[in-house]
């Protein structure tokens, strides 16, 4: 993708937080994104939007997310390496280790 002759380039998650409902494609966010636990969606719109991301979006969520490590490299893991999302995968992985 190719920034526009007007794109900004962003470097604090302040002027990120200030500009958001301004932000067009081609706009570009250098840095970790600071995201509150509810906010995650935010890299997901910022991506939609067209607006550039780096480290990238992926790169951000991995960074944040065991769960997703686990199961993005599963295969690259421990055996029986599974990722628990609540008290019922919790349980169904401690019947797994037992056996």
């Amino acid at each position: 993708m190719r920034t526009a002759p007007t794109s900004r380039i962003i470097t604090t998650n302040q002027i990120l937080r200030q500009e958001y409902h301004t932000l067009q494609s081609g706009d570009i966010f250098i840095g970790r994104l600071r995201l509150k636990a509810t906010e995650e969606h935010l890299l997901l719109d910022l991506v939609e939007r067209g607006i550039i991301l780096f480290p990238s979006a992926l790169s951000q969520h991995l960074c944040r997310s065991k769960i997703f490590q686990a199961h993005l490299f599963g295969r690259q893991m421990l055996p029986l390496t599974v990722p628990i999302h609540d008290q019922h995968d919790m349980l169904e992985t401690v019947n797994l280790y037992q056996k």
